[in-house]
């Protein structure tokens, strides 16, 4: 038997401009350009009667990364949970380990 390939599904990404650079310390204020951005496009192609049966659907891409350096979070763990990235994560996981630890003591 021979495998054959089908497509089931079309999807198409559209890339919308960056933000402007003011936006890239401020995460909800960039989501919400970014969802602005897809809005009025959609309602761009709406306004065009015969593209009625289309919808825009916002897809975003999450990575996890320390807070405090920015690199990828998973890429940084130790085996026991420890971030490796930079001293603020690992001091930031000591203080809260600590806090798990006093706790579970204390039940």
């Amino acid at each position: 038997m021979a495998k054959k390939e089908v497509v089931k599904n079309i999807r198409l990404e559209l890339e919308v401009p960056d933000p402007p650079s003011y936006l890239y310390t401020n995460s909800k204020l960039r989501d919400q350009y970014y969802e602005r951005e897809a809005r009025e496009l959609e309602e761009l192609i709406l306004d065009h009667r015969s593209c009625d049966q289309y919808y825009i659907k916002i897809v975003k891409d999450i990575e996890t990364v320390c807070e405090f350096c920015g690199n990828d979070w998973w890429d940084n763990l130790e085996h026991n949970g420890r971030p490796a990235c930079c001293n603020d994560a690992i001091n930031e996981w000591e203080k809260t380990a600590c806090i798990d630890l006093e706790g579970k003591n204390n039940e």
